[in-house]
């Protein structure tokens, strides 16, 4: 027996949808009226429940502290706002006050200000270049931590390390571990 299927009414289709597309769009988050982060994306999807958002063409993304910010370049960004996590993923590009990161994933823990590599990472900044296994960031203390097979050079000095502690703000270094430096003299 032939049957005709009726539409379903337009409010149940809308309904069943798995989220809102947008396109070429600034999304900005906020936190007591104050800017929390932004990012400018050619394609951005949000669940329907609002609590993820996937971001793809990565124009710019920032993260605001304290009225400074780390402005991050990735092709794709994930934010979690249940649990206020943005994760950037792709050939990655972090700038801080006087250097850059970059890597392949980054975790930002939008609440406490940290950020967290598990992928390989190179940090340059004025006078030389950082290279490890892994980072750990507190952008509130403008300090970056090298983690594992750190490698540094600075001017005619190179270093190798367990972990580095590196000041973007007075451009000053600790070296944690065992350790060993090598100088031009």
């Amino acid at each position: 027996m032939y049957r005709e299927k009726t539409p379903a009414p337009i409010l149940k289709i809308l309904d069943q949808e798995p989220g809102t597309t947008l396109w070429g769009t600034k999304l900005v988050g906020r936190e007591k009226g104050e800017k929390s982060w932004e990012i400018l994306a050619k394609k951005i999807w949000r669940s329907k429940d609002n609590v993820i958002t996937i971001c793809e063409d990565i124009e710019d993304a920032i993260v605001y502290i304290d009225g400074k910010k780390v402005n991050f370049s990735a092709p794709r960004v994930r934010l979690d706002e249940v649990r206020q996590m943005m994760t950037l993923e792709g050939g990655i590009r972090g700038n801080v006050d006087k250097g850059y990161f970059e890597t392949n994933v980054i975790h930002v823990d939008l609440q406490k200000r940290t950020l967290k590599s598990t992928s390989k990472v190179k940090f340059t900044y004025e006078e030389g270049v950082l290279t490890a296994d892994r980072m750990e960031a507190d952008l509130k203390a403008e300090v970056i931590s090298l983690i594992g097979n750190v490698i540094g050079r600075d001017g005619d000095q190179v270093f190798v390390g367990e972990q580095i502690d590196y000041s973007y703000n007075d451009n000053t270094y600790q070296i944690h571990g065992e350790t060993e430096v090598e100088l031009e003299l």
